[in-house]
């Protein structure tokens, strides 16, 4: 996506696809890896190699994950992550653009295809109609990692979800005992027996904030995610009129800012709320 987004603006200004052409073998390879040896069970899934790989440190889910060696060149988890292939998802969509746009006609039809296949396979695996939402799978026992955290709204910003799949995500994530607290979207659910100021472990990130936001808009919740940019805009601690720094994360019972002061990754996904992208 960002390798796309250099392109678009960078064309608007006439430039050629010198950088797209010098870009994407790369991105082929890194595609290539993942589901090479990213994929201990060959299951048309990539793994992940650590918690902190997912930038979720010590997210719930992962409290009870194990690492395997697949082989002599890479390791993973004993779990598949909805986010990261939800990710993976996006990227195949974006691949076969880019090849498109370098007339590479069979690589983008490959692409899309991969993108389907993988789309039927997301909502197979990690869906969970019992309780309308998305979660990490264990490979041992095939069984879900029952913690609700952001992960499981990644599918709905990525776009793989079904309108279906997604309707139930949007219940779970307009519970105001989960989800819709003070501040919206705590990276787990407020009535997890886990739920704490731990680091990834009930805080607000602001990057979850607006996947989420931006999934509720692809989905046709549009005044719902309107009204959650608002509350973002107008609760957290220091945004209005305090001159306070953007923090690392926020409570989500209050919007008291935490941890790093000047933190550019929050005040980068604010900077996009703000102008709608």
């Amino acid at each position: 996506q960002a390798a796309l987004g250099v392109y678009e603006n960078s064309a608007k200004s006439g430039a050629d696809l010198t950088f797209l052409s010098e870009t994407y073998p790369a991105l082929l390879r890194e595609a290539n890896f993942l589901y090479g040896d990213r994929d201990p069970i060959k299951e048309g899934l990539s793994f992940i190699c650590h918690p902190w790989e997912s930038g979720m440190d010590n997210a719930i889910r992962f409290d009870n994950s194990k690492l395997l060696r697949n082989s002599e060149a890479a390791y993973s988890l004993d779990q598949e992550s909805v986010d990261l292939n939800s990710f993976l998802y996006k990227e195949k969509r974006i691949l076969s653009r880019l090849a498109l746009l370098l007339n590479r006609t069979m690589n983008s039809d490959q692409f899309e295809k991969e993108a389907n296949d993988l789309q039927d396979l997301i909502n197979k695996v990690f869906f969970d109609e019992r309780t309308g939402f998305y979660y990490d799978v264990c490979i041992d026992d095939h069984e879900f990692i029952l913690s609700q955290g952001s992960e499981g709204w990644i599918p709905l910003w990525t776009g793989v979800a079904t309108q279906a799949n997604a309707d139930l995500v949007v219940k779970v994530m307009l519970d105001t005992s989960k989800f819709a607290t003070y501040v919206p979207f705590p990276t787990v659910a407020r009535d997890d027996p886990e739920f704490s100021m731990g680091y990834w472990r009930g805080t607000v990130w602001l990057d979850q904030v607006y996947f989420a936001i931006r999934g509720l808009e692809n989905y046709g919740y549009r005044k719902e995610a309107a009204l959650f940019t608002e509350n973002v805009f107008t609760r957290l601690e220091g945004l209005k009129n305090s001159g306070k720094p953007i923090r690392e994360n926020y409570w989500p019972l209050d919007g008291k800012g935490m941890r790093v002061n000047h933190f550019s990754w929050s005040a980068a996904h604010l900077l996009l709320l703000y102008l709608g992208k």
